[in-house]
């Protein structure tokens, strides 16, 4: 079962090779009054980016056919940079698998006269499951503790430790 690559995930590739390349396109400043669809429709830059947008879809169809089905499903994206090969994956485990089958995929794609000097096998986690920041949930001292805190409070001898456990007790909750 072969899977389409989420398009998105293309155009981020393509555009990181044409960030990593400035020379690679000229834009031209958009006339006044028109929508960005009517400047994109006529845009060189813009048949450009489509361009290279099919080619890497292109280039990924062909390192698919030379990989396991297992294999091939989950790779997701790849970029051409020269001799520099990108393989794009979605988990550690595939990554793995594509760097086992790396020197294959060269050998395979050299004959058809596309030479590789390195392949670079990465890991991109879907939108959906990127690691959201961990917010600790805030627990609420209780009001008895509350209360032990003040009693230890009052019975230390010690200013500064009296006054920060004086400040933690009043975080009591209700």
């Amino acid at each position: 079962m072969e899977t389409q690559p989420d398009f998105r995930q293309v155009l981020v590739r393509s555009m990181m090779f044409i960030v990593t390349n400035p020379g690679s396109l000229r834009l031209s400043a958009p006339k006044p009054f028109q929508s960005a669809r009517a400047c994109l429709a006529h845009s060189a830059a813009a048949r450009r980016i489509r361009s290279e947008i099919d080619r890497q879809q292109a280039l990924l169809a062909r390192i698919r056919s030379y990989l396991p089905a297992r294999v091939a499903a989950h790779c997701t994206t790849s970029i051409l940079n020269g001799e520099t090969l990108s393989l794009y994956t979605e988990s550690p485990v595939w990554a793995s698998r594509l760097r086992y089958l790396q020197g294959e995929l060269a050998t395979s794609l050299a004959g058809e006269g596309i030479n590789i000097r390195e392949v670079r096998v990465r890991i991109s986690m879907p939108n959906s499951t990127a690691n959201p920041r961990r917010h600790r949930h805030r627990q609420d001292l209780s009001a008895e503790n509350a209360t032990l805190l003040r009693s230890v409070a009052e019975a230390t001898n010690d200013p500064g430790l009296k006054q920060a456990l004086q400040r933690l007790s009043t975080h009591a909750r209700g």
